[in-house]
């Protein structure tokens, strides 16, 4: 009977050595690297908001690529848990381009979320990111 015993508490002793210490290192690992993923998000989100706050638009004064390229990326924030509270310009920004046609015209395909449905979505990446 105590040779099943040792049998089995060795098993477990391998699952933890094998599987779940390095799954944990690399969760951990991972917690990290996002943590610092946000900060560079909003340190860079920090940047926009200077350009932003004497320029309707990325470029200066009038729209372009850079607006166009970026604005996807930005809209992106809330889902990506990277807040942009505190950043006027680059609220007043989101809504100057997201209330362009063709920008509102692109994100109709494919038809956009419910607000039901992008608040799950949103909940569902924070664990997810967690």
């Amino acid at each position: 009977m105590s040779r099943d015993r040792d049998e089995e508490l060795a098993d477990d002793l391998r699952y933890k050595g094998n599987d779940m210490a390095p799954m944990e290192t690399v969760r951990r690992a991972r917690h990290a690297f996002e943590e610092r993923r946000w900060k560079d998000s909003r340190r860079l989100f920090e940047v926009m908001e200077r350009q932003l706050k004497d320029h309707p638009y990325i470029a200066n004064d009038e729209y372009s690529i850079a607006d166009i390229a970026l604005w996807c990326w930005v809209a992106g924030h809330e889902w990506s848990g990277v807040s942009v509270d505190g950043l006027p310009g680059v609220k007043r920004w989101l809504d100057l381009v997201g209330s362009r046609a063709a920008v509102q015209k692109g994100r109709a395909v494919p038809p956009p979320p419910t607000p039901e449905e992008r608040a799950k979505s949103v909940e569902s990446a924070k664990k997810m990111l967690a």
